[in-house]
């Protein structure tokens, strides 16, 4: 048990780093920000919009909109080292970094497979060893070996990329949960259960679109002991056309995502869903705002930086392909400010 002197030293640290962290909120993308940077005419135009935002030290030039993903996953890599080295819990780092990394091992476990002969075997030595790829600072880190063959085996039964997604979201998803569970802060429980709830709905979107039959729910979702949205309620929403959705997701709080959620055609997914889900997250973060220090400033600010982070990759790929400013607005999330 933990000393009362212990207690003040950690409120003290949390207490320092919530001030930070109310500085530096001042520093993410505004709303007048996004709509300058959605309306830019081109990349061109983006480029000058972007030398009035947080991102004008990064992306200067038109060769650095080229190179966006490398440069903004590294601001990524940066924050994560920031909140390791000031949060006075580990828990807050441990979590977001855990999304980052299944992401890496989904995207290095893609694109090995697919240079890979689809008849060539992936041999079980292959697979312990850890030869289809490396993260760029070394190997497969010991904590996600577990979630890294599930991937691989789930794959080597399937044969599609899909399978990849389905089994690398499903096993994030049981991470998050285990991490969440080590802590008794209630915004981070709710944002968790909240986020695996609304994850396994647009996986089962993804599913409907991909006409997959109905017993390979137990293989895409991860139902968590004691749910609230249980398989058997996942099973009969799969069985239901979309417009039948909302009447059942109201006893969660979930119907305005799928009121018009584009699953008339053969349940085809849209990436509205996926944007109202996200938005959605972001209403339950902003609740940090009225918390004067603890993990809540912590957990909140780095998830809204996470979604600004998605957001700028958007608007940058969608002005480098000139998609018109109607289809971004579709795509990019609400903000944190």
């Amino acid at each position: 048990m933990r000393s009362l002197v212990q207690k003040a030293q950690e409120e003290t640290k949390w207490c320092f780093l919530s001030g930070q962290i109310k500085a530096l909120e001042k520093e993410l993308v505004t709303n007048a920000q996004y709509q300058s940077l959605i309306s830019a005419r081109d990349h061109h135009e983006l480029l000058r919009s972007l030398s009035d935002s947080p991102y004008k030290s990064v992306l200067r030039q038109e060769e650095d909109l080229f190179d966006y993903e490398k440069i903004l996953n590294a601001q990524v890599s940066a924050k994560l080292s920031w909140i390791e080295k000031y949060s006075p819990q580990p828990i807050v780092y441990h979590y977001f970094k855990v999304r980052g990394d299944i992401q890496d091992i989904k995207a290095k476990i893609k694109s090995s497979v697919s240079k890979i002969p689809q008849d060539e075997e992936l041999s079980e030595k292959r697979i312990e060893e850890g030869q289809l790829w490396t993260f760029d600072h070394g190997e497969i880190p010991l904590e996600y070996h577990e979630a890294y063959r599930e991937i691989i085996q789930k794959y080597r039964e399937k044969r599609t990329l899909q399978s990849i997604d389905f089994e690398a979201d499903r096993q994030m998803l049981a991470i998050l949960h285990k991490v969440a569970g080590a802590s008794s802060n209630e915004m981070m429980r709710i944002y968790t259960d909240t986020f695996i709830e609304l994850k396994n709905l647009c996986a089962l979107v993804r599913l409907k679109a991909l006409k997959g039959p109905g017993n390979m729910l137990s293989d895409i979702l991860f139902i968590p002991p004691q749910p609230r949205l249980t398989m058997d309620t996942m099973r009969e929403l799969y069985e239901l056309p979309g417009d039948k959705w909302p009447v059942i997701l109201s006893r969660y709080g979930y119907q305005d995502i799928f009121i018009e959620q584009g699953m008339s055609q053969e349940g085809s997914p849209t990436l509205e869903i996926e944007r109202k889900c996200d938005d959605f997250l972001m209403d339950i973060l902003r609740r940090a705002k009225y918390v004067p220090f603890g993990i809540e400033v912590a957990f909140a600010y780095i998830a809204s930086f996470f979604m600004e982070i998605l957001n700028i990759k958007i608007i940058v790929i969608a002005k480098l392909n000139h998609l018109t400013e109607s289809m971004i607005r579709a795509k990019v999330r609400q903000g944190y400010v």
